[in-house]
């Protein structure tokens, strides 16, 4: 599939090796605030990378609707 979809498997392997630390990172985390989400938003730089990480996740469903008039528009034009 990765092949027929030409996606790289660089981030793949990447996301095998470094997935399973940050799980445990996450849960230890959790674990040491007693369950409290905040405590990813307390300091600045775990805040700056959650909104970033945030943003990423949603920014797809942002920018589809904004590219739909423009696809409209130019299918015809064509």
């Amino acid at each position: 599939l990765m092949k027929k979809f030409e996606y790289e498997p660089a981030p793949l392997v990447l996301a095998f090796v470094l997935g399973r630390i940050a799980e445990e990172t996450v849960r230890q985390s959790l674990v040491l605030s007693r369950g409290d989400l905040l405590v990813f938003f307390k300091h600045p730089i775990s805040c700056l990378t959650m909104i970033i990480a945030l943003i990423l996740i949603f920014s797809p469903l942002i920018v589809a609707p904004l590219k739909q008039p423009f696809r409209k528009a130019k299918g015809a034009e064509g």
